[in-house]
């Protein structure tokens, strides 16, 4: 509900004292009262001459500020004579017309949306009166959907889920609003939950809607975007079956568009499917390609809100592809590289994306504890800075993480279970079987088995569900290590057949990464049966096919192993 406080009069472009030109006349004239264009300019230029305006000149476009005092008397007079609600209207339609017509483009240089952004107040108070119980829906809602880009732009993910929630909410089926920006508003709905982590469904219907608007008028550019969106509401909630149907489509509608910068970007998407399906040397061979013939696109509406470095991400995708393969300096090296270059691109959420796909997780996954607490450390930085919850809690749970591989289990775990049971009401179940694996560690180190076994499954039930398979691998081995310790002198088939399920699949993914730590838990097993013999022949197996890395945390632990084992 606006009130007269909240309201800010229109600002009016400059116009030069004492000359006025009536369009009705088609002449200079010196009575400013014969049409309603001269008679304003003639009421700012009595302002003007009067000291109560003022001209800022302080950017690039000029424009009259009218002072509080005098704000607050007109408003006053305003009230007195009953006039609040008309002007408000007046107010709230020229904002609209403004924006309408002028279809922004969030992609636009920073120089281009500036003076619309610093509308934003204006629009904000256009807003709050077109919502109130005496304002017009109908304004609102095509405001709302007009000023998208500019809330986008500006940095304001929070902002635009909370006026586009509350514009969804008014949209009425008579409503005279354009199809384009329907198909907007509709997009920006759905689009929030990767920046706000807000409730997943809605939004995905909400992209539906806004991708069969964008089919029905023809905009191929638009459909690509809301590809993307789908795409990201779904790889990041782990429906990895359906974000591979995604890329499919993200694939037909680049090749219609003819940009290669589209192609290789739908490319890079799938490969993000791929190694959650735990293909690595498809990934590999995906990311090399990108990396080594990335074009930079021409048309900045095909690079995801013209916020994301392509390249940048492919390279983190290689860095993982070649952590899983058994090259870990290779991979952290690539993943350094990678945010020297997001850094120099210096768009923020590329060197949010470089830290949290690469250097966080690899740095965790090498045991370079003092790396990993540094780059977590910086992506919070990040999250913070851009009021993105998405990254805060990713970045919080690579902190619990941290914290249970350090031996602060209690702390890690609780951690990881706030930010896990956020997560799974908010629909949001964000690299879950990675965290809930990491989670059980904790957990099995505080003597909670049963918890730690709940959450295990709870990790391969979700994997399950949605196709990921890239870190099943490691549940089924932490399974067994939970199976051995629930099972102490019972018989242990159960811990054995998750170890050599566990080799089997990660054999299968080329994942040599994951196979050598099942290797040290079925090594560890045989060790405690005395049978030293297969202990060894079972890690030999698997570390002497390893080339380099050999000062990282598993490599350490398979050599001390080794050389721990009798002769």
């Amino acid at each position: 509900m606006s009130t007269a406080s909240s309201w800010s009069p229109p600002r009016l472009a400059p116009s030069a004292p004492g000359l006025w030109w009536c369009k009705h006349r088609g002449r200079r004239g010196a009575d400013p009262v014969d049409c309603i264009e001269s008679r304003v300019a003639h009421g700012i230029t009595s302002l003007v001459y009067k000291s109560l305006v003022t001209l800022d000149r302080s950017t690039s476009t000029t424009r009259w500020n009218l002072l509080e005092t005098i704000r607050a008397y007109a408003l006053e007079k305003l009230a007195a004579h009953d006039e609040i609600g008309a002007a408000a209207r007046r107010h709230a339609e020229f904002y609209q017309d403004l924006f309408a017509s002028r279809r922004l483009d969030s992609h636009a240089p920073s120089e281009d949306m500036e003076p619309f952004i610093r509308e934003i107040d204006n629009v904000r108070a256009a807003l709050d009166w077109s919502f109130s119980s005496a304002g017009d829906a109908e304004i609102g809602v095509t405001l709302t959907a007009a000023y998208v880009p500019a809330w986008l732009h500006a940095g304001l993910p929070t902002e635009c889920r909370e006026r586009t929630e509350r514009a969804m909410n008014n949209l009425a089926p008579g409503m005279n609003v354009s199809l384009p920006l329907r198909m907007q508003l509709h997009f920006a709905f759905g689009l929030m939950p990767a920046y706000t982590m807000s409730p997943v469904e809605p939004r995905k219907a909400a992209l539906a809607e806004a991708l069969a608007l964008a089919e029905q008028i023809g905009d191929l550019q638009a459909q690509f975007q809301i590809l993307w969106g789908l795409w990201v509401l779904n790889s990041e909630s782990g429906e990895c079956h359906t974000a591979y149907a995604v890329t499919e489509q993200l694939s037909l509608v680049a090749r219609r568009i003819g940009d290669p910068s589209a192609s290789l970007m739908a490319q890079r998407l799938r490969g993000f499917v791929l190694e959650m399906q735990g293909q690595h040397q498809q990934l590999r061979e995906c990311s090399e390609h990108l990396v080594r013939h990335y074009v930079a696109p021409t048309d900045r509406r095909l690079t995801a809100w013209g916020q994301f470095d392509q390249r940048v991400l492919a390279r983190a995708m290689l860095a993982r592809a070649l952590w899983f393969q058994g090259y870990p300096a290779q991979a952290m090296d690539q993943a350094r590289l990678n945010l020297e270059e997001a850094q120099r691109t210096n768009f923020p959420l590329s060197i949010g994306e470089a830290l949290r796909v690469a250097v966080c997780d690899i740095a965790l996954m090498n045991g370079d504890l003092e790396a990993a607490d540094q780059s977590i450390t910086m992506l919070l930085d990040i999250a913070t800075s851009r009021n993105a919850p998405f990254w805060g809690i990713l970045g919080r749970c690579l902190r619990g993480k941290l914290l249970v591989i350090r031996g602060e289990f209690a702390q890690g775990s609780a951690l990881l279970r706030t930010e896990l049971e956020f997560c799974e009401r908010a629909g949001w179940p964000i690299w879950y079987p990675e965290f809930m694996g990491a989670m059980a560690e904790g957990l099995a180190e505080l003597g909670q088995i049963a918890e730690a076994r709940a959450a295990v499954d709870k990790g391969l039930a979700s994997a399950d569900r949605g196709g990921e398979r890239s870190y099943y691998p490691e549940l089924l081995r932490l399974k067994g290590e939970l199976l051995l310790r629930q099972a102490i002198g019972q018989p242990v088939s159960g811990a054995e057949q998750n170890f050599s399920a566990a080799l089997r699949l990660a054999r299968r993914q080329g994942a040599l990464a994951l196979e050598l730590r099942v290797a040290l838990s079925f090594a560890r097993l045989r060790m405690t049966q005395g049978r030293h013999d297969e202990a060894r022949q079972i890690l030999t197996a698997i570390y002497g096919r390893v080339t380099e890395g050999f000062a990282t945390a598993d490599l350490r632990a398979a050599r001390s192993m080794l050389e721990a084992l009798p002769s």
